[in-house]
């Protein structure tokens, strides 16, 4: 981390870019203002600062504040980062892989962290998954890459700041979401066994409210659940046809 000692030769830089008029001439004054900055730039590395402030001598005419540097800070940690095509290349290539939960579930996980609080959580990969390819590269991609650019931002903003004062202004990053992951899903019942505990759910219905099963109807249902037999079938096909054929002969 950056000393006192970093920032009195920082300020000697600037005073000879700038002249003696940049800064304060009186000592104490001069102490007041080093002072400043040394708990200013207390948690970012001295050569991250020294190059700030070279970056602020070749391109501003004026002496720079605090501020302007903490910027051209932020501005060289965003360089840093991934583009906004390569943040949605990985996120597209997650999206690719969410065809099922158990998929969605690793895919999310194996993303960056900011990509992370971009995309929310494994069920919108799902979502993405299945939509079409053109809404997939036009409408989402660019909603995506606006996104990461925002948050890019207000990242490389926020870790520029003073570890006390990011406390304070914790809402310029989202905080990482709880991200619950996606359940396995249960095996699909067949019919019979659904069928079946219908029939339990019925009996102990019954049961409870005192009802007597009424056998003629349970026989009819059973009769009517049957599969229907080849001549049904054929009888079946017959009526429909002759039901076309008189449909037909009456639009003529």
């Amino acid at each position: 981390m950056i000393t006192q000692k970093d920032i009195n030769t920082i300020m000697d830089l600037l005073v000879s870019a700038y002249g003696d008029k940049a800064y304060p001439t009186d000592p104490k004054q001069m102490a007041k203002v080093s002072n400043l900055w040394t708990v200013m730039f207390q948690d970012d590395e001295p050569r991250e600062v020294l190059l700030a402030v070279k970056n602020c001598i070749a391109t501003q005419q004026f002496p720079p504040k605090i501020a302007d540097i903490k910027g051209r800070i932020a501005q060289s940690r965003m360089a840093g980062q991934m583009t906004e095509m390569e943040a949605w290349q990985k996120i597209r290539e997650a999206v690719d892989k969410a065809s099922g939960r158990t998929d969605a579930n690793n895919a999310f996980t194996n993303l960056p962290a900011i990509l992370k609080k971009v995309v929310g959580s494994p069920s919108q990969l799902r979502a993405w998954n299945a939509c079409s390819i053109d809404t997939l590269e036009g409408v989402i991609a660019s909603n995506v890459q606006r996104s990461y650019r925002e948050l890019a931002r207000r990242e490389a903003t926020y870790y520029a700041l003073p570890k006390d004062l990011q406390t304070e202004q914790s809402w310029m990053v989202d905080a990482p979401k709880e991200v619950t992951m996606l359940p396995e899903p249960k095996p699909q019942k067949s019919i019979d066994e659904r069928h079946a505990e219908m029939d339990e759910e019925a009996r102990e219905f019954r049961k409870t409210h005192g009802i007597e099963e009424n056998k003629s109807y349970s026989d009819r249902v059973a009769d009517f659940q049957k599969p229907m037999t080849k001549e049904e079938l054929l009888m079946m096909d017959a009526k429909k046809r002759h039901e076309e054929k008189l449909r037909f002969n009456s639009w003529r």
